[in-house]
């Protein structure tokens, strides 16, 4: 019988659908203006199966988002009570999506003056470097197209493309952020208010002519590759009354096509960058509470067969007037007041739980492919076979993962992995099966980056391998040699300069340069735990298996 050590390989934990839908929901005010009291609750947005929730950062009583004065009931600073805001929703498996609008600054000039731009832009960096570490996706100015009771657009395309690009300039790349991957956030553009008679297409396309013309969008985009937003806001407010499914679907269409030809006119047809819908839904003011059920279900659906659309956030999560009833309760959230149309959002939300893949390669202690290993997860009861290259690939929810081996001949041996939700594509591995495949073909490796986690991430561990000889071993002489090689600065040398260039230990032996200092990883901060065992030559690896949930949106 061998005693080899199977090796299922990971290289890569990822995936998911293309056109996968993030469903979310607007939880209506959080804070109450004059008194800065916590109105959101995050046990509502949680039973409702939203994943994500969009907040609006507003200032309330206070005069910044850096004012440390104490107020509400909790005796908070502004940044605390969004704090408890953020915590409570991600304690609850809830992310956020944050607004930025015109109700996180007070200026002294109007909206459309380089005052208030300047204003604005400063207090949007200071929110995003404030909530950056928790929240990654931040959209600005609320529908700066709409009249806002006046006779044209609130915000002009001349100043909402300034607005862009000093927003994207201060938040992304000044002030050395460019460099610092905890500054880059994804930044949507300021969500266009979208209706039966306007699709937005015009005003879209007049931001980029006047972001080209006058803001040097040109040479922004050449300096950066990107014109300055991430992604685009978006509003659909169509066929309020009661109309058929056709209508419905039809005109969600015209305005989604209109806007896609103005972005793709100047971004490319094959451009990455999506349609962000930040709100939309049915006021059952004007039609009934089954219509309201009928078209979240039917435009749901629509958006999630739609590449086109990364996010879709259904307003709101109960009414808030007597003609403002496009909440999924009716006024006060209690389990009588729920319409119909919680349920039908409830049952959509929990149904885009989206499937991954982890694949990788089984290997012996030869690097040689094995086939027929049966690998297993320790949760979930997913499977998968190797086959005869030694490839394997399983199917699975977003999650965390230990893996088992197992086959006849062969000790059991774990590995960890990490599938997204589809907000990044990415998984957790041990750094040097990367270096490994790029040392070879690089087929598994070639689009892929290693990014090192830092900041005692749960991602942040060394994983350390100890020796010893047992005291029952006939070959003691044997075993002490290859240990006192393998700790040696020749065994250590090796760890080094070989394909895989793990991190020697021994004084004296420098990390290869392609890797991090060992004392910058910042690893996570954990006990060794020895383990006993009877393996070859008297020593074993314990592979450390932890948890890689990740808050990262993804995008």
């Amino acid at each position: 019988m061998r005693a080899a050590l199977l090796t299922p390989v990971l290289l890569l934990a990822a995936a998911c659908p293309a056109n996968a839908l993030l469903v979310s929901l607007d939880p209506g005010a959080p804070i109450s203006e004059t008194t800065g009291q916590i109105y959101l609750n995050a046990s509502y947005i949680k039973a409702s199966g939203a994943r994500y929730a969009r907040v609006n950062f507003i200032l309330g009583p206070w005069t910044s988002p850096s004012d440390t004065t104490r107020r509400g009931p909790g005796n908070l600073t502004w940044k605390e009570t969004y704090d408890e805001i953020i915590n409570n929703l991600r304690a609850q498996g809830v992310e956020v999506y944050a607004l930025i609008g015109a109700q996180a600054v007070r200026s002294s000039s109007g909206l459309n003056s380089n005052q208030y731009v300047s204003d604005y832009a400063a207090n949007f960096t200071t929110i995003v470097g404030q909530f950056k570490d928790r929240i990654r996706v931040f959209e600005s100015f609320n529908e700066p197209n709409d009249w806002a009771g006046g006779t044209t657009s609130q915000v002009t395309p001349y100043w909402f493309a300034k607005m862009l690009k000093s927003i994207y300039q201060s938040v992304k790349i000044d002030n050395g952020h460019q460099s610092d991957p905890s500054w880059q956030v994804t930044l949507i553009s300021g969500p266009l208010f979208s209706h039966d008679q306007d699709t937005c297409a015009t005003y879209m396309s007049q931001v980029y002519q006047q972001g080209i013309s006058s803001h040097g969008w040109t040479a922004f985009k050449s300096s950066y590759g990107t014109y300055p937003l991430d992604g685009i806001g978006y509003h659909i407010y169509v066929k309020l009354g009661p109309n058929t499914e056709q209508a419905i679907v039809s005109a969600e269409n015209t305005n989604l096509n209109a806007i896609w030809g103005a972005v793709t006119n100047y971004e490319g047809a094959g451009t990455a960058k999506q349609l962000w819908i930040s709100e939309w839904g049915w006021n059952t003011a004007y039609i009934t509470e089954a219509e309201q059920a009928r078209n979240l279900t039917l435009v749901f659906d629509l958006y999630r067969n739609d590449p086109r659309i990364a996010f879709a956030i259904w307003f709101q999560i109960s009414d808030f007037g007597a003609n403002d009833k496009w909440g999924l309760y009716r006024g006060a959230i209690t389990e009588e007041n729920k319409k119909p149309s919680w349920q039908a959002f409830y049952d959509f939300a929990t149904a885009q739980t989206p499937a991954g893949t982890i694949t990788g390669t089984v290997v012996d202690a030869s690097s040689q492919p094995v086939a027929g290993v049966v690998i297993s997860s320790t949760t979930g009861g997913h499977t998968a076979t190797s086959g005869a290259n030694g490839v394997y690939t399983m199917t699975v929810p977003p999650g965390s993962y230990t893996l088992n081996s197992s086959a006849f001949g062969y000790r059991k041996a774990t590995r960890a992995a990490a599938v997204n939700a589809g907000e990044v594509p990415g998984g957790v591995i041990y750094h040097y099966y990367w270096f490994i495949d790029q040392a070879g073909t690089g087929e598994n490796s070639k689009n892929t980056k290693l990014h090192f986690f830092g900041n005692q991430d749960p991602g942040a561990f060394v994983s350390v391998s100890g020796g010893g000889v047992l005291a029952s071993s006939k070959n003691q002489a044997a075993a002490q040699a290859f240990l006192a090689f393998i700790t040696s600065k020749a065994g250590q040398d090796v760890l080094r300069t070989g394909t895989s260039l793990e991190y020697p230990v021994a004084s004296g032996v420098a990390a290869n340069p392609a890797l991090p200092a060992l004392d910058t990883l910042d690893q996570l901060r954990d006990r060794l735990r020895l383990v006993a065992g009877r393996p070859p030559l008297g020593f074993e690896l314990e592979f450390s298996v932890h948890d890689y949930r990740q808050s990262i949106p993804p995008l």
